[in-house]
């Protein structure tokens, strides 16, 4: 029986000095832990999600404009909050984190710092929509929203200056002409009084004192010294406008669905048919709506995006050039006479360096 006890009291020893071991392992543990939560993190650490893992529905996300403001730094946006950005030329394209997750339909930056990007988010119980933007002043590190600020759906903004553009969209009970005007940087919008509009898909300036606006059902808007007035409709039948673009003194250029193309030479007032044909290059009708103009200069492509159609003499001659896909392209843009991007579905980028001869695919 004292074998016995002895027994059970050498187990009973050992039993809790491994209790007051696991006690002390338990303390040392926790220490640790506080320890570690105390360190600092690495700086930038979290900031930027992994593009392949919590932004990895962005990759395919369907783009709708672009905007270089020198060969080498540029923004492009799109479906689900999407906006890639490159500083070398498109060789990289880098997402950003906006914040977001609605379509941004237009990106714009005054500088290779400042820039906006607007857009519009639905309300599919409601049928309604409500417009989006987004300011940034670090290039797109980080992107600002205002959620107050109450906006109809936005198809397209343009800044003059940090503090001076306007932007137009979809009318509604607080804009209802669909085209506001800002002094303030995008913070506070003022809306311009006209009949209610039937809604504007495109629009472009000659300088913040004249605008040009292009609607559905052919209608068509101008802007002149802050007064806005809605124009006889133009006769397209049931074809839609697809981008506008204005170019000094007082040409410009609109395409859309269709194969419809017109050009005005007094900044918006009339639009009429350029001289040369696209029927010889074109088989059947396609929807353009990509479009970039420099002086005399532009060029055209759309769905599909197989060919961009190019004049160097404001449409007295056309060339058309291939582009090795056929995924529909949305926005182009050129930074000079020979580096140029155009983007389009699913997450299509395409650049050229050689006036739009020649087109390579830099992602999609």
């Amino acid at each position: 029986m004292a074998a016995q006890g002895g027994v059970g009291g050498r187990m009973g020893a050992m039993l809790a000095l491994t209790a007051v071991l696991a006690m002390l392992a338990g303390e040392d543990a926790a220490g640790a832990d506080a320890a570690a939560s105390k360190r600092p993190k690495p700086q930038g650490e979290a900031l930027r999600p992994d593009p392949l893992v919590g932004d990895g529905f962005r990759l395919d996300a369907a783009l709708w404009d672009v905007c270089f403001v020198d060969s080498q730094r540029g923004w492009a946006v799109g479906d689900r909050g999407t906006i890639w950005h490159t500083e070398d030329g498109g060789r990289q394209w880098v997402l950003q984190p906006s914040g977001v997750s609605c379509r941004l339909e237009s990106v714009w930056f005054v500088s290779a710092e400042l820039g906006w990007a607007a857009g519009w988010v639905s309300h599919p119980y409601l049928h309604t929509g409500a417009g989006v933007l987004l300011w940034t002043q670090d290039g797109g590190k980080h992107w600002s929203r205002d959620a107050k600020l109450i906006l109809p759906a936005l198809k397209r903004i343009r800044m003059s200056n940090a503090r001076s553009g306007w932007a137009v969209g979809c009318p509604s009970a607080m804009y209802p002409s669909g085209v506001l005007v800002t002094d303030s940087g995008g913070r506070g919008w003022n809306p311009l009084v006209s009949a209610r509009s039937p809604g504007w898909l495109a629009a472009d300036d000659l300088g913040p004192q004249w605008l040009a606006l292009a609607g559905r059902g052919g209608a068509r808007g101008l802007v002149r010294r802050g007064d806005l007035r809605l124009a006889d409709p133009l006769d397209v039948g049931l074809r839609e406008a697809g981008g506008l673009r204005l170019t000094a003194p007082n040409g410009g250029w609109l395409v859309g669905q269709g194969g419809l193309i017109l050009r005005t030479a007094d900044g918006g007032l009339t639009w009429h048919a350029p001289p040369g044909d696209l029927a010889e290059l074109v088989s059947w009708p396609l929807d353009f709506s990509a479009l970039a103009v420099r002086g005399p200069k532009c060029w055209i492509a759309g769905s599909p995006g197989s060919r961009v159609f190019v004049t160097a003499d404001a449409g007295n001659s056309w060339s058309a050039f291939p582009t090795g896909q056929t995924l529909p392209l949305t926005a182009m843009t050129f930074a000079d006479d020979q580096n140029g991007w155009a983007v389009g579905q699913l997450g299509t980028i395409l650049a050229t360096n050689d006036g739009g001869r020649t087109w390579r695919r830099q992602r999609a």
